[in-house]
């Protein structure tokens, strides 16, 4: 997530400016809806929300834009582009065959993965997409998690 797709962009957590977890997590997600609700932007999550803004979640807002509404619809679409973005660059750069979707954002299913799948190939070069499948964790958005401990248990003798 913290691969620059915007040099001087939004700040990430990390401090950096421009990572693609600035735009493109859950997080950054929920974020993003909420500057666009605190601009005045029309969305039936407020309605959904109470006008409580501090509930809204990735989640909500994915089952939001499967339901057609535009706010919610945009930041999803916008938000795939931007993964997109850096799939393309990595494909382009390590020329992988799989690469594998985890922790929040696989939530959205197919709402998210195939316009992902749409821009990565849009933004990478044809050769380096001929082949390449993007697809969501089997593991589940704890992927990220199994993975650090598999490693800590493998390191330590356990595995």
């Amino acid at each position: 997530g913290h691969l620059i797709i915007h040099a001087g962009g939004l700040l990430c957590n990390c401090g950096a400016h421009g990572c693609l977890e600035a735009y493109a997590s859950a997080t950054a997600v929920v974020a993003r809806t909420m500057a666009a609700i605190k601009q005045g932007r029309r969305t039936t999550l407020t309605r959904c929300l109470g006008g409580r803004l501090e509930g809204l979640t990735s989640e909500l807002i994915f089952r939001a834009a499967a339901e057609g509404d535009e706010l919610s619809s945009q930041i999803v679409e916008e938000t795939a582009r931007f993964l997109g973005i850096g799939i393309a660059n990595l494909v382009n750069l390590l020329d992988p065959r799989l690469v594998i979707l985890a922790g929040g954002m696989i939530k959205a299913g197919p709402l998210l993965l195939e316009p992902v799948r749409k821009y990565a190939t849009e933004y990478s070069l044809e050769v380096s997409t001929r082949e390449v499948r993007i697809v969501p964790s089997k593991l589940g958005v704890d992927s990220g998690t199994i993975g650090a401990a598999a490693t800590v248990l493998k390191r330590k003798g356990f595995l």
